[in-house]
């Protein structure tokens, strides 16, 4: 017979295994009583025991008529991936390459969809707003095929500045220009600052995107050492600033690609007075900002600065429409010459996604969809961690996001990243090798994950194979 105490420790072990692989983050409310008590088939007396002992050690905490919750000060055993401590030398940008083989695999169907960061089709409101672009349509056809402002519909500006309140941000929609994207946004900002031959500060890891950006620019990438917990490392970027003339610096201080971390408070306002004093433009990529697990909107850089020289970058691309390529800049004090390079390159933002999009704002449907988005990619997220620790070799680190949905995976430094990359493909799946998150020789050991899409049978089975093949291509 098995005794009370043997299967008190099975309910405290297992909520511990939940914690430990990441399936249950920090302020997450574990199962219930009565579905613990179902799942592991023992008295609900036995599960309140060991629910009991877990709050008396501190990893759980019980919010009244609520229940029990992960303490926010548990830790999980598998560590973060660990950051480099010093700045480098300005370096020249070469991914072009590589580049060009991982947007032939993120297009195609057939691939395992672990490399673009975009969420499933499921998960956003594509139905709705393909029903309200019809209706847009058929209420006014003249008015959507017509070329519109070259600052974006009045409609659409207006609903962003509101909810830029929410960001710590009171602006005037007369401020906003809409892109094509964050990525023409990045672009027009870039250009509006730097000439060729310039260096631009960049967290490392950072964004392909922007390495590719400033290859394109003929510009020179300073790579900053960057922690997911404490952002860039202060120390190393005053000191590459005093050795190099930086023009400016593009930074994601909410959820940022790769690492999914989240800027201290003292950290953004120190990195405003550190770059704003010294006259650097801060090109602030915050599309991911909407993506908290949490469900609080992060502050923007902009709530920090003093010395107007923030450029606020966003877009709706991770959250409701990919393929509308609806985005935005504040320019600040720039705004005449972000305009003016927005007429003299692509004139004018696609009017209907604008109006569509400005419509779904208007009415409030964003607000659900969010919800639903945030609930959806955190429990994919911690889901896909906990695959990855059970079916990656031995000595794998992995990232703990606290919002947005990719994970920065470490392997064994002996991991050839490229290779790696090659053989999933090979195996019809898609990843990033690391190598694409710096200008120089670094993260060959890293892969980026996207946890976007809903969990299912197939993504089980793709990161079982990725497992494997991540122990065959270690050297």
């Amino acid at each position: 017979m098995i005794s009370r105490e043997f299967l008190y420790e099975n309910v405290r072990n297992r909520v511990l295994d939940m914690i430990d692989t990441g399936l249950l983050y920090p302020g997450e409310k574990v199962p219930s009583l009565r579905r613990m008590s179902e799942q592991l088939g023992v008295s609900i007396s036995t599960v309140m025991k060991a629910y009991v002992e877990l709050e008396r050690t501190g990893h759980l905490e019980t919010k009244p008529q609520s229940g029990h919750y992960v303490s926010g000060s548990a830790k999980a055993a598998v560590p973060s991936p660990p950051a480099f401590s010093t700045a480098s030398e300005p370096m020249a940008v070469d991914l072009s390459g590589l580049y060009t083989s991982f947007m032939r695999a993120m297009t195609n169907p057939d691939i395992l969809p672990f490399g673009a960061a975009v969420p499933s089709d499921e998960l956003l409101p594509s139905r709705e707003l393909s029903r309200l672009a019809k209706k847009i349509g058929d209420e006014n056809p003249q008015l959507v095929h017509s070329y519109g402002y070259a600052e974006g519909e009045p409609a659409l500006r207006q609903q962003i500045a509101l909810r830029m309140l929410d960001a710590g941000v009171s602006v005037d929609p007369d401020d906003i220009i809409i892109t094509c994207g964050a990525t023409e946004a990045i672009n027009l900002a870039l250009r509006a600052v730097t000439r060729p031959g310039d260096t631009v500060v960049v967290e490392s890891p950072c964004w392909f995107g922007y390495l590719l950006m400033i290859e394109s620019m003929g510009l020179k990438a300073l790579e900053i050492p960057t922690d997911a917990e404490r952002g860039p490392n202060l120390e190393a970027l005053a000191e590459a600033m005093a050795r190099f003339d930086v023009k400016a610096a593009v930074l994601q201080p909410n959820f940022g690609n790769p690492l999914g971390g989240l800027y201290p408070e003292e950290t953004r306002r120190e990195l405003c007075k550190l770059l704003g004093r010294s006259g650097v433009a801060i090109i602030e990529d915050d599309i991911y900002g909407e993506l908290s697990y949490e469900g609080k909107r992060p502050k923007s850089l902009m709530a920090h600065d003093r010395y107007g020289m923030v450029m606020h970058v966003n877009a709706y691309s991770k959250t409701l429409s990919p393929g509308s390529r609806v985005g935005w800049i504040i320019p600040g004090r720039l705004h005449r010459d972000i305009l003016r390079l927005k007429i003299s390159s692509t004139l004018v933002t696609a009017r209907l996604p604008q109006l569509v999009i400005a419509r779904f704002l208007a009415e409030g449907r964003d607000i659900r969809c969010l919800r639903k988005l945030r609930t959806a990619i955190r429990s994919q997220t911690a889901t896909y961690s906990a695959h990855i620790a059970r079916y990656f070799p031995e000595g794998t680190v992995i990232s703990r996001p606290l919002g947005g949905y990719v994970l920065w995976v470490g392997l064994d430094p002996a991991t050839d990243g490229q290779k790696l990359y090659k053989d999933a493909l090979r195996n019809r799946i898609g990843i990033v090798p690391g190598m694409m998150y710096s200008s120089q020789e670094r993260y060959t050991n890293f892969i980026r994950i996207n946890c976007g899409h809903p969990w299912s049978g197939r993504i089980q089975e793709g990161l079982k194979t990725l497992g494997a093949l991540a122990q065959e291509a270690t050297g």
